[in-house]
This record gives C-alpha cells, structure tokens and sequence, in this order.
C-alpha cells in the first residue's frame, strides 16, 4: 500500500504556540493538523539544522501533541527549531481507524529508517509490521528521503536464498 504524505512548513515555535490571529495563521490548531510531524533544530553531536525528532499527531492537533512531546523551549537554540507537518492523502478517505494506522506505520517506519537524533522508539528494533507500505513524501519533506518501502524489512527476505549457494 502507498502512503502519500504532503509535507509543509516551515513553522516555528512561537507560530504554534501564540493566540491565533489574523497576522498569525500558523497555529496548527484546525481539526485538518494532524498527522506526522518532523522537528529539525541543533544537536551537540550532529550539528546545526539536523533532524531532531520524527511524531505523530492524531488524537489532537499538531499544536497541542508538539507542546506534549518535548519542552522544546528548552532547547538552548530554541528561536531556531522548525517544524514541518505532514498530512496524509488519499484517492478515497479512509475510515478515522485505518488512519490512523496509516499514520503510525508511516511514523514507524520514518523514524526507523531515518533515525532521528531525539526518537528513542522504533530506533532499536527492526520494522516489521507485516504490512507492505510505501511512503511517498512529497512538499517540503527536508531530509526525508521521497520514497521509503518497508519491503527491505519484511520477515521474507529470511527465505531469500543466494544464487549458487
């Protein structure tokens, strides 16, 4: 199954969490912001503007599953964090249950080939939902590579056999 996610951004922290206004219509907080979110910032270790965290955000809007995650304002370089959001598309719109595991797979197997400096989880362990998905990215997806498959990871290559062997 492919997956398609439209990627915008940039946003900042102060979009997110200031009042909604007519000057400010960044605040993420319409019943549409949800999905996956990507937070690119600096890292002792991997440097300036590097991908800091892969999440999701689907029993809430993006505005309020960012302010959960971390306390990004802590961040000593907290005025250059970005964010950047992605909404999932479709041919014909799923029932809420089926996207919303297409929005954990698709985060599953984000974060586990793209290995985000602050994700702890789905980092260690091998993606193997069973499940044959594509995710095809597209906007502004930053370091995200455009097509990431989860056939590399699926139990079958076990039964693969080498030629000549």
């Amino acid at each position: 199954m492919n997956l398609h996610v439209m990627w915008d951004g940039t946003y900042t922290l102060d979009d997110l969490f200031n009042e909604a206004s007519e000057s400010n219509t960044k605040t993420l907080t319409e019943n549409k912001d949800k999905g996956l979110y990507q937070i690119y910032g600096d890292h002792p270790v991997y440097g300036s503007d590097t991908l800091l965290y892969i999440g999701k955000a689907v029993k809430q809007t993006f505005n309020k599953r960012i302010n959960q995650e971390h306390n990004w304002w802590h961040n000593r370089h907290s005025s250059r964090i970005k964010i950047y959001v992605g909404r999932f598309m479709y041919n014909r719109i799923p029932d809420h249950k089926q996207w919303e595991d297409d929005v954990s797979e698709a985060e599953r197997l984000l974060i586990y080939t793209h290995m985000p400096a602050h994700n702890s989880s789905n980092i260690s362990s091998v993606y193997d939902s069973g499940r044959d998905i594509t995710v095809m990215n597209y906007g502004m997806h930053r370091s995200l590579i455009t097509e990431v498959s989860s056939k590399m990871w699926l139990r079958e290559q076990n039964r693969l056999k080498i030629y000549g062997e």
